[in-house]
């Protein structure tokens, strides 16, 4: 019975670790494209 139960709560904390990083990489990518795109169009500017 414990070992049911850590693995229950091991795993609702897993996918929130997992959702918590997707949600991350989302963010840093979407941060990374933000800056390319400026870049590109300004490459003068710093």
């Amino acid at each position: 019975m414990p070992n049911i139960i850590l693995g229950h709560s091991s795993h609702i904390l897993i996918s929130n670790l997992d959702r918590v990083i997707a949600s991350a990489w989302i963010w840093v990518s979407v941060g990374l494209t933000i800056r390319t795109v400026r870049q590109l169009q300004h490459p003068q500017a710093r």
